[in-house]
């Protein structure tokens, strides 16, 4: 075993070494080419048969079609409501505006007959409030 020989040697390992490289290479884009491929034909085969579903949903009769519709919208959503609160119905027009007459039912005055209360609550809150005041 000569020193010229062992140049030979690592020649041939090296040319070993990307050979299988080589091979490997070529496995590994056969592996993704065919993964592409299954990828590509489970797309292909959901989509003619979401188009099957839609065609044989669309032969089905129409009160079959509303009954499901229905029957899963009462279960899931809450029922409509307007975005609006209907105005209040009174069984009469309603007045322009008040006369005494009208309001007299509905005004109590609070100095008729108690007076002199009102005027002492009054007056006791002022000399409270001044006394506080330095």
């Amino acid at each position: 075993m000569g020193m010229g020989s062992l140049p030979a040697r690592t020649l041939e390992a090296c040319r070993a070494v990307f050979a299988k490289a080589r091979s490997h290479r070529i496995t590994a884009a056969v592996a993704v080419a065919v993964v592409m491929v299954v990828v590509l034909l489970l797309i292909v085969l959901g989509m003619t048969r979401s188009r099957r579903e839609a065609e044989s949903a669309a032969a089905l009769p129409d009160a079959v079609q509303g009954v499901n519709a229905r029957s899963i919208t009462d279960d899931f959503f809450l029922p409509y409501e307007p975005d609006f609160v209907p105005d209040v119905l009174l069984e009469k027009e309603p007045k322009g505006s008040w006369t005494a007459e009208d309001a007299r039912p509905y005004w109590t005055d609070p100095m008729e007959g108690n007076a002199g209360a009102w005027q002492k609550r009054i007056d006791d809150g002022v000399d409270k409030m001044l006394e506080n005041v330095p």
